[in-house]
Formats: structure tokens, sequence, C-alpha cells
């Protein structure tokens, strides 16, 4: 073998790897801009799911609340502690006649309606802590719970609860 066949060689060689390298560098760019569009789709569609969320609590929440407010205009207008306390002790007896036990016993039962459907409701409003940013319906939210507690624990007119549960679900707008 003779220097320039070597050198033709070396030359074809050295020519090879740089069409391969030229190649492996445009691949390269290739799969660094695919994995950038990958992750600009998934912090978009982590993004969506986010507000998707964000979206149900919301809508869990009014959900409850209007829930809240048919339990509570079921609720007779006015009602006091004792009538629920004397519908439960026609509970504990079992000679009463059933058509009287059904008129009787219904406020005991349409309260503890009440009592659970507002549970419901104060749980879906921790998880919405922080997605309420309108500090108007947090202070209408306050005077529900006062409300309802003192309406919950002795009776009295369900207007005025009903009113304020209609002026939280008013407020609250899911679709801006």
């Amino acid at each position: 073998m003779d220097f320039d066949y070597t050198s033709y060689q070396s030359m074809l060689a050295a020519q090879e790897s740089a069409n391969w390298a030229f190649w492996s560098m445009n691949i390269s760019i290739a799969t660094a801009i695919s994995t950038a569009i990958t992750l600009i789709i998934a912090w978009k569609a982590l993004h969506t799911w986010r507000r998707q969320e964000e979206l149900k609590v919301k809508v869990d929440l009014k959900r409850s609340l209007i829930d809240l407010l048919d339990s509570v205009q079921a609720m007779p207008e006015r009602w006091s502690y004792m009538e629920v306390n004397r519908a439960r002790s026609i509970l504990k007896q079992h000679d009463i006649d059933t058509s009287l036990r059904n008129e009787e016993t219904k406020i005991f039962f349409n309260k503890q309606d009440m009592l659970a459907a507002h549970k419901l409701a104060m749980n879906n409003w921790m998880l919405c802590e922080g997605l309420l940013d309108d500090p108007k319906i947090e202070a209408l939210w306050k005077e529900f719970r006062n409300t309802f507690r003192n309406y919950a624990m002795k009776g009295g007119t369900s207007s005025e609860v009903a009113n304020a549960l209609i002026r939280i679900i008013d407020s609250i707008v899911i679709f801006k």
C-alpha cells in the first residue's frame, strides 16, 4: 500500500465519520425538540387537569349548598327544639299509631337530613379553601354558619337560613 492510497482511504473514513456525526447531530436536535414539545404538552395537560379539578370542587360545593337549601326548606317555617324532642320521644315509644307517628316525627327526620346536608356542605367548603378568592363569599359563609348554628340548636325561622344560603349560592359563580 502506498501513501496516497492510505491518505485517500483515511479521507473517505473521515468523510463517512463526518456524515455520521452530522446525522447524529440532526437526530439529537430532533429528539431535543420533540422532548421540549412533549414537556409543553404535558404542562398544559396538567394545568388543564388542575382547572378541571378546581371546577369540580366548586360544583360540588354549590351542589351541596343547594341540597342544604332544599333540606332547610323541607323544615317547617317555624319550629323549636321542643318539637324535635317530642318527635324523638314518640319514636322511642312503640305503641303509637303509625299515621300519627309519621306526621309528628317528620320534623325529626327532616332535621336529621338537614344536619347531614350541612355536614356535606361543610366538608365541601373546606375543600374549596383558597379557590374562592372573593372575601364577600367568606363573609356570607361566616354569617350563615352563625345563623345555622342557632337554627339547628334552638329552632327558629327557616327563611332566615334559606336567605343566607341563597346569597352564598348566588355569589358562587362557576363559569365566568
